[in-house]
């Protein structure tokens, strides 16, 4: 026994939410993280004794996975400059944008997907 496709969307939605769930019967998933940048973790459940490795490559909706058009670029950046979190376009995970200070009053920023690996890049004026 395995899960169904519509399951697995569910278990990769939740796990990329950090929400470790069996979508089959509820129970938490026993969870081993991985430090792979394509691989999230192997998750098992106790009860329905199913496992899977969740990564980019064995994901469902892997098939849809590209790069962001200017239009989804200006939409990361701008919930970025509101102070809000920004959400893939692709997938709808949270992307948590990472800054570096320049030594000018700027930021360069990467807004990178964890889930399908898309990013934009730029400046982030005063900080």
């Amino acid at each position: 026994m395995s899960w169904t496709a519509a399951q697995l969307q569910t278990l990769y939605a939740n796990a990329y939410r950090a929400i470790y769930l069996c979508p089959t019967c509820g129970e938490t998933l026993n969870v081993v993280l991985s430090r792979k940048s394509d691989v999230l973790c192997s998750v098992r459940c106790p009860a329905c004794d199913l496992n899977h490795l969740i990564s980019r490559h064995n994901d469902p909706l892997r098939e849809q996975f590209r790069d962001y058009t200017p239009a989804e670029a200006k939409i990361i950046k701008s919930a970025d400059k509101w102070q809000q979190k920004p959400v893939c376009p692709i997938d709808g995970t949270e992307i948590e944008p990472m800054s570096q200070r320049s030594l000018a009053r700027a930021s360069n920023v990467v807004a990178r997907c964890r889930r399908c690996d898309h990013g934009v890049e730029y400046t982030r004026l005063q900080g």
